[in-house]
């Protein structure tokens, strides 16, 4: 009876790799699919009680799954989707398994085919999710904040990638949150991002009349700090992100 199945990504884009680990049966088919005599009463070698040809037979499969790029999938779980095949035919002889003589009862049932297909959820891992937006304070109205954000892109042709990879946004512009395994972590992969966006625009200058400081916030309205990874060190190096008329720097809080 063989089963197949593997988990599908649905509505957000995920790397999906499977293999079976390991397939056993319970007992030798080939050594103990006949026995002669009566029901019961064996006349040669009787075999296990648990062989094929009077008892059941087990076959157990598992699978391991390894799943990436789970990233912008937040806590959207997996459908595992299941097909199962199971094949039967039967024949019994009245001596021998390889001819059937003149005079012997043989019953022969055709092979039946039954497929069966369902889907269920897989358990989705336990995360810490928050949503986050870049600010500032010194912001006079929306179309300022458009227009400064405008500059930002033309003093660097990397800005919307980096920013799309900071804020996640739905297909009305609105934040949807970013999701880790705890809140240190979630802390440190999106505070990489702030510093990877801040490092790409420090340096460069924009026509502006006053300073303004950008930082970036949780719903709960605590600021996110940029975070350096080197050597197997995490390192906070700053919280806002400083326009001024002289460039644009980093700060710390």
């Amino acid at each position: 009876m063989p089963a197949t199945g593997c988990p599908m990504a649905t509505k957000a884009t995920a790397s999906v790799s499977c293999c079976m680990a390991s397939s056993t049966i319970s007992d030798d088919f080939a050594s103990q699919v006949y026995f002669s005599g009566t029901i019961g009463h064996p006349t040669l070698n009787e075999p296990p009680t648990n062989a094929t040809c009077r008892s059941l037979s087990y076959q157990k499969q598992s699978w391991k799954w390894v799943v990436g790029n789970t990233a912008n999938r937040g806590t959207e779980p997996f459908a595992f989707n299941m097909k199962l095949v199971s094949m039967r035919r039967t024949h019994a002889y009245g001596s021998t398994v390889w001819g059937v003589k003149s005079g012997q009862e043989q019953v022969v049932r055709p092979l039946t085919v039954d497929r069966t297909e369902f889907t269920f959820d897989l358990p989705v891992p336990q995360r810490c999710k928050h949503i986050y937006g870049l600010t500032t304070d010194e912001i006079g109205d929306l179309a300022e904040f458009n227009n400064l954000m405008t500059a930002l892109r033309n003093v660097s042709t990397n800005f919307n990638s980096l920013y799309n990879k900071l804020i996640r946004l739905d297909s009305e512009g609105n934040p949807v949150g970013r999701t880790g395994v705890t809140y240190a972590a979630l802390q440190r992969m999106v505070g990489q991002k702030w510093y990877a966006l801040a490092n790409e625009v420090q340096g460069k200058k924009i026509a502006v009349e006053k300073t303004y400081k950008f930082y970036v916030k949780d719903e709960d309205g605590n600021k996110l700090d940029m975070v350096s990874y080197s050597n197997g060190t995490y390192s906070q190096v700053g919280t806002y992100l400083v326009i001024a008329p002289d460039g644009i720097r980093i700060e710390n809080e």
